[in-house]
């Protein structure tokens, strides 16, 4: 049996998604001091009443405060730990030793190890600490243990063969290309974009395994502007991203279906249409196997089978 750690490390965009109504009634006077403050940065809530802000301080695990600066400097102590996101190029949430003890524990134990890594510093942090890991302990090898990195975007150059050789799947997003792709150029500049940025098809050669998701609620949960952007990479400005890294259909079908299966060990059971697997099953409007591209967009799921039981049916317009 396999069971799975969820490690958080460096990230570029801060979700927050807190209650925003219950920290403008906290109180104006002396407060606690947060051991982390983030200031100078654009923070998505996800929160409808103030989806943006400008800091967040933290105590312990839990998040006591978002808003403008002036409503979080009450918070800042001799011990808290400040970090300008105006000058910040990514931070860790969890330190690397801890990583390391949790690798560890896990390798022992027979865990499987899912680490979120964005940019390319975190990335080789990860991969790092992987490889440290499985030299320890060779009776298993990487293929069999099947630690991921979650979303993986940002990889340098001579990190992308690693994924292949240490038999780490990248469980990407293919949708994030798309989206991210206006700031990406303008941060990271074309060079190192062209050379890391979401290169499905350098990892696919390495010999990894993608598996594709949505990463909802960051973006829709609807795979489908999931499977477009793999599949085309395209802009709303009409523009292609790096056309060379587009999936093939069947390569970004496998990576929501067969590979997102195995990456979770459970491509016995699931993740393909056979005799004997679970009747998990989604019937769409449209073939986007074969229509033209710019029609995939337009496909909605008529049905979602789950387990043999009809657990959605989109009803025609107009009825209820």
């Amino acid at each position: 049996m396999h069971r799975f750690i969820r490690i958080v490390s460096g990230a570029a965009l801060l979700l927050a998604a807190t209650t925003i109504a219950d920290l403008r009634a906290q109180t104006r006077t002396a407060v606690r001091p947060a051991d982390l403050v983030l200031r100078g940065g654009k923070i998505v809530t996800v929160d409808e009443a103030r989806p943006v802000a400008e800091a967040m301080a933290i105590g312990g695990d839990t998040i006591v405060a978002v808003g403008p600066e002036s409503e979080i400097q009450p918070y800042v102590g001799p011990a808290t730990r400040v970090i300008d996101l105006q000058t910040t190029s990514g931070f860790n949430t969890d330190s690397l030793e801890d990583v390391r003890r949790s690798a560890e524990l896990a390798v022992i134990n027979d865990y499987q190890v899912c680490v979120h890594a964005i940019g390319d510093r975190g990335n080789r942090e990860v991969l790092d600490i992987f490889e440290e890991t499985f030299k320890r302990h060779p009776e298993k090898d990487g293929k069999q243990r099947r630690w991921r990195i979650e979303h993986a975007q940002h990889i340098n150059a001579a990190d992308i063969p690693r994924f292949g050789q240490l038999g780490v799947i990248a469980s990407m997003q293919a949708v994030h290309a798309t989206s991210d792709a206006p700031f990406v150029l303008a941060r990271l500049g074309p060079k190192r974009a062209e050379e890391g940025a979401y290169v499905w098809q350098k990892l696919m050669k390495t010999g990894a395994t993608i598996a594709n998701g949505t990463d909802a609620p960051v973006e829709d949960i609807n795979p489908i502007a999931s499977f477009y952007a793999s599949v085309s990479r395209k802009l709303k400005d009409g523009s292609i991203f790096y056309p060379d890294q587009r999936m093939s259909r069947m390569e970004a079908l496998r990576s929501y279906t067969i590979n997102a299966a195995y990456a979770g060990f459970d491509e016995n059971i699931k993740g393909s249409l056979e005799v004997g697997k679970l009747a998990d099953i989604t019937v769409l409007s449209k073939d986007i196997m074969t229509l033209p591209e710019d029609q995939i967009p337009s496909t909605e799921v008529l049905y979602t089978i789950v387990g043999g039981k009809v657990e959605f049916t989109r009803r025609p317009e107009g009825t209820r």
